[in-house]
């Protein structure tokens, strides 16, 4: 599976209401080609940063799905989210590292993904539920899941697509997002 079918298939599966935050670089512009829409927060310039913002909105706002997307090279640029989310166990989180094993919004640099198991990381830190996606049909059953927080290490292809970047006004972006709060 590659990224665009991951994002499909997690956007597909996701409802018009749940947020989801994704990380910057091509995860973000593959999301924002997939399907644009007022839940969609699109993480751009700030490397690992997707699971803080995913949290904090988490915690403000309990009755609500936060599904997060990011890629491998993202979430090792701040690890110790996955602990801060462990301790917290919000069950409203639904995190899904797409992991291709290199950094390839940056020239496809090999990332540390093959020698530090992710998903073990995450079930160390706490998540309630850890799992490794290899095929489309463990996606889809990770999608089934109603009760996080949950962690899902997709392995994805290399392959890339040329999408073109969020064009959005990243103030719009901000607002768009503030706009939908359920405090």
């Amino acid at each position: 599976m590659n990224r665009r079918e991951a994002i499909e298939l997690i956007v597909n599966h996701s409802s018009e209401e749940d947020l989801i935050v994704s990380s910057n670089g091509f995860t973000s512009r593959e999301l924002f080609s997939v399907k644009d829409r007022k839940n969609n927060f699109y993480m751009v310039g700030s490397m690992g940063l997707a699971s803080s913002i995913a949290l904090g909105y988490c915690l403000c706002n309990r009755g609500r799905r936060v599904v997060i997307i990011e890629g491998d090279a993202n979430i090792l640029m701040n690890l110790s989210s996955l602990v801060t989310i462990g301790a917290r166990k919000p069950n409203n989180l639904f995190h899904f590292i797409l992991d291709n094993g290199c950094n390839a919004s940056t020239g496809g640099q090999e990332t540390y993904s093959k020698s530090a198991n992710l998903s073990e990381v995450a079930w160390a830190a706490g998540y309630e539920r850890s799992e490794l996606v290899t095929t489309k049909n463990q996606l889809l059953d990770c999608l089934t899941f109603r009760e996080g927080p949950l962690f899902a290490l997709v392995k994805i292809s290399t392959e890339e697509f040329q999408n073109k970047r969020v064009s959005m006004d990243l103030a719009l972006l901000a607002k768009r997002l503030m706009s939908n709060e359920k405090l």
